[in-house]
C-alpha cells in the first residue's frame, strides 16, 4: 500500500508511519477517500475487485475494475477461491494484474512460484487459460508505455484478461535489490547501504524467541519449524540455515501452515510455527 499512498498524496506523512496517530502501516477508509476498503494482509483484492465489477454491472455503469495482485499473494486460499469463481463471470468490466517480482515477503517458493517464472511468452501459458481467463504476457512491469498499452488491449478481451507484469523487488536502489526482504520494512538506516542505523540497532524479541528455538532443535529432532514467508520477521534464518531439513516456510499461506503444523504434530512431531499474531 506504500505505493499507492505515495501516487494519493501522502508521502509527506511517512515521518509519522508508526506513531501515535500517525500514517497507517496498511490502507485505511478512515485515513483517505482513495482507500477504499481496510486491509491488512494481501490477497484479498481478486474477491473484493470481483464484488465492484459485479456491482458495477448490475448498476449498469461503464467503470474498469482493476484489481492488482502479487505473485507471492496469488498461492493464497482466498485467492485461488476467486480465480475458481472470476472467469466463470459473464459481461465484467474487470481486469486483473498479477505483479509478478519472485518474492512473497521471504523470497517466492512453491509450484505457482516456479510456474511464473518459467513463463517467457504467452503461448507458454496453460494454467490461467486453462481455467478460462485470457493471458497477457508477460510485460516489462518497470516500462510505463508498454503497460498502458497493454492495459489498452486488456479492455478489448472477451475474458477476463490477467496482466503478467515481471517486476524487479528493489529496481535501482541495489541495498534493496541485493536483500532478500530489505525494504520490505525498515528502521531508519543509511541511504547509501541500506544498514540500519547503530542506535536502532537493539535485540529483539523475536531473537530471543529464535534463539530459544535454535537451542531446543539442536536438542531435540523432534522438533519442526514453520513460518509462513516471515523468516525476516521471527529471526528463524540461522534454524533455517542449520536444520533446512526441519524448517518450513510454505510461502503467504498461514492457514494451510497452521493446518500442516497440526498434522505433523499427528505424526508424532513437535511443530513450532512462528509468525505475527496479525496474519
Amino acid at each position: 500500500g506504500y505505493t499507492h499512498k505515495i501516487l494519493t498524496s501522502r508521502a509527506r506523512e511517512f515521518k509519522t508511519l508508526n506513531t501515535l496517530n500517525g500514517m497507517s502501516r496498511f490502507i485505511s477508509r478512515a485515513e483517505s477517500e482513495h482507500d477504499i476498503m481496510e486491509a491488512s494482509h494481501a490477497g484479498t483484492s481478486l474477491s473484493i475487485g470481483l464484488g465492484l465489477a459485479i456491482s458495477e454491472k448490475l448498476n449498469e455503469g461503464n467503470n474498469y475494475v482493476v484489481s492488482i495482485i502479487g505473485d507471492g499473494s496469488l498461492c493464497e486460499g482466498m485467492a485461488l477461491e476467486a480465480l475458481n469463481h472470476i472467469s466463470v463471470e459473464k459481461d465484467l468490466k474487470f481486469i486483473i494484474v498479477l505483479n509478478n517480482n519472485g518474492y512473497a515477503i521471504s523470497k517466492g517458493f512453491g509450484a505457482l512460484h516456479n510456474y511464473l517464472e518459467s513463463l517467457k511468452s504467452r503461448k507458454n501459458d496453460t494454467f490461467f487459460t486453462t481455467l478460462g481467463y485470457e493471458y497477457i504476457g508477460p510485460v516489462d512491469g518497470h516500462n510505463i508505455e508498454s503497460i498502458i498499452n497493454t492495459l489498452k488491449e486488456a479492455k478489448k478481451s472477451k475474458k477476463i484478461p490477467i496482466v503478467h507484469l515481471k517486476t524487479e523487488k528493489g529496481h535501482g536502489y541495489l541495498p534493496a535489490k541485493n536483500h532478500v526482504y530489505l525494504m520490505h520494512f525498515s528502521f531508519p538506516f543509511d541511504i547509501e547501504t541500506g544498514k540500519t542505523k547503530e542506535e536502532y540497532v537493539v535485540k529483539s524479541y523475536q531473537d530471543v524467541a529464535s534463539e530459544v528455538i535454535m537451542d531446543e532443535m539442536r536438542k531435540d529432532d523432534k522438533i519442526i519449524t514453520i513460518t509462513p514467508s516471515t523468516i525476516y520477521a521471527t529471526g528463524l534464518q540461522k534454524c533455517f540455515d542449520t536444520y533446512p531439513e526441519r524448517c518450513f516456510d510454505p510461502g503467504m499461506e498461514e492457514q494451510h501452515a497452521m493446518a500442516l503444523a497440526a498434522g505433523l504434530a499427528l505424526g508424532n512431531y513437535k511443530p513450532i510455527i512462528f509468525y505475527q499474531t496479525t496474519f
